[in-house]
């Protein structure tokens, strides 16, 4: 029970946040822009403008966070190193398992001379996915 308990503690204590790191380039230094205003591009729909690459962005988003909640936090950072727009370049999707474990019960009966066993076995493993994105900062070109 000790250890189900700590595991569980352990699961939410990691999920419980967004982390994102910014890694703004050295020699672009723009001002603000507005959260709202910040686009989010895949790598397969890239934008139509011309633009530089000013920034890289790492996010590691908790498994019960929402995908609204994952792009405000991207708009924001974008935003605060005066970026345009973010290109999710990779995702990267890993799975652990935590308490590995299977449960076997079963029940036998019989009458006279037969007898039955029914068996079910259950898996206890607590399976936690993590998602980490990678992702371009950009700012557009002016003509």
């Amino acid at each position: 029970m000790r250890k189900s308990i700590l595991i569980c503690f352990i699961v939410l204590l990691l999920s419980s946040c967004i982390t994102t790191r910014v890694f703004q380039h050295p020699d672009y230094n723009y001002a603000q822009t507005i959260p709202a205003n910040v686009k989010i591009y895949t790598a397969e729909l890239r934008p139509l403008q011309e633009y530089i690459i000013i920034g890289k962005m790492v996010m590691d988003p908790a498994p019960i966070v929402s995908s609204k909640a994952i792009s405000e936090e991207m708009q924001v950072r974008a935003a605060f190193i005066g970026g345009d727009g973010v290109i999710i370049t990779d995702r990267d999707v890993n799975i652990y398992a935590y308490n590995r474990g299977t449960v076997t019960q079963g029940a036998l009966w019989g009458t006279r001379n037969y007898l039955q066993y029914n068996q079910r076995t259950r898996d206890t493993t607590t399976y936690v996915r993590r998602i980490t994105l990678y992702g371009y900062v950009i700012k557009f070109k002016t003509q």
